[in-house]
């Protein structure tokens, strides 16, 4: 899974950061770098592009398919 969120909508985590993350012209949502690296990665991902405020990219292709998954609800 990969989520990339915009500033007004979650903050970085300090252990997270790096150097690079000062130059603002450096922005993930922008140029979409990051999620075609992990469609490229993973082809039968789905990606929901959230606009300005981010996108989330999920995948199961490499998990293991005799493991269970637990989905919460409600």
């Amino acid at each position: 899974m990969l989520a990339v969120f915009d500033k007004s909508v979650a903050t970085i985590p300090d252990g997270l950061q790096t150097p690079q993350q000062q130059d603002p012209s450096l922005n993930a949502l922008k140029d979409a770098a990051l999620s075609r690296h992990f469609t490229s990665l993973h082809p039968s991902a789905v990606t929901i592009n959230l606009g300005g405020s981010g996108l989330i990219s999920y995948s199961i292709d490499k998990q293991n398919p005799l493991l269970p998954r637990y989905h919460c609800g409600s």
